[in-house]
């Protein structure tokens, strides 16, 4: 059952969803750019898009991977309505799902992405939690978000508590690494970089972690900062 701050976050996605990749062009496109450019795999892996709104994300990879099992599962139905409205193909299903309960069996993913959502989450340790268990022992975790390591991000994220009750917090990739370490990852990857927000100017800071939810055997963790 949903909480109420819960089902008001889906209603407000439900009801943005017609016009959201209108609205957030620049910012979509500078985004899942980035995490475009880091997932990679066998032609018949297997992606879960956790929160995967409209859909962009998948229809970009089903065009890169047409044998791939692409999966994403969102909590509001106006977004995956988007989905639908696309007609993806076959390779790519969607379901409705709480991020808490993702309903897959264990050890069934190579990849695990989401983008754009971390903030929203009440439980965090618990998503990374259903994270690390759909994915096999030899997957990745993406986590792409908006990142409260400039000044100015902290304020936004202080106001938009204050504000916007879909909004939870916003995180620094330290914050990340140790909620990613105590479900049972290893990051391996951690950047910073900035995105359009409003007028074309660069000026949202993101970042970008990938984590495996095992310790490599051939080698040990490297964090790359940029």
């Amino acid at each position: 059952m949903k909480t109420p701050r819960v089902q008001q976050t889906v209603e407000q996605y439900d009801a943005s969803a017609p016009r959201y990749e209108t609205r957030w062009a620049r910012y979509l496109e500078g985004t899942l750019t980035r995490a475009l450019a880091v997932i990679d795999g066998p032609p018949s892996m297997v992606l879960l898009d956790v929160s995967c709104g409209t859909g962009r994300l998948l229809q970009a990879l089903a065009q890169r991977f047409s044998h791939a099992r692409l999966i994403g599962i969102d909590a509001s139905p106006g977004m995956l309505r988007q989905v639908t409205a696309k007609h993806l193909p076959p390779n790519v299903q969607i379901a409705q799902g709480d991020a808490q309960a993702l309903p897959l069996s264990s050890a069934t993913c190579d990849w695990v992405v989401s983008t754009s959502a971390l903030h929203h989450f009440h439980q965090p340790g618990k998503v990374l939690e259903e994270c690390q268990r759909t994915l096999r022992p030899s997957g990745r975790l993406l986590i792409l978000d908006w990142c409260r390591e400039a000044w100015y991000c902290r304020l936004i994220d202080w106001w938009l508590r204050l504000v916007d009750r879909a909004h939870v917090r916003m995180y620094t990739r330290r914050e990340l690494h140790t909620l990613l370490s105590q479900s049972g990852f290893v990051p391996q990857r951690s950047e910073r970089f900035r995105v359009s927000w409003v007028f074309g100017l660069k000026l949202w800071d993101m970042m970008l972690v990938t984590a495996s939810p095992h310790p490599p055997s051939h080698r040990g963790a490297v964090i790359v900062s940029v």
